[in-house]
């Protein structure tokens, strides 16, 4: 991946999120996307577990969004009802 091609804001949280330790609190945009880049590059993946974890987050995502959905519509109905009982 060309990190130097990602801006300045998406490099820092990186940074932060993963917590990358650098010499410096505030680096030049050379050195940020070089540090990035080298972290980046030494992450080993399993693959099949990415995949895995990612069929499963596909499937998931409908099931959790249907359950707010019926939570939400369940809620806008029972206010319904209160007031077909006044």
């Amino acid at each position: 991946m060309d990190f130097s091609q990602v801006d300045d804001a998406t490099l820092r949280r990186y940074r932060r999120v993963l917590r990358l330790r650098t010499h410096r609190s505030t680096m030049h945009r050379d050195e940020l996307v070089a540090a990035v880049t080298k972290h980046f590059n030494e992450q080993q993946l399993n693959e099949k577990d990415a995949v895995s974890h990612f069929i499963y987050a596909l499937r998931n995502q409908g099931v959790l969004w249907k359950a707010n959905l019926a939570n939400r519509i369940g809620a806008d109905n029972a206010g319904d009802e209160e007031e077909n009982r006044d």
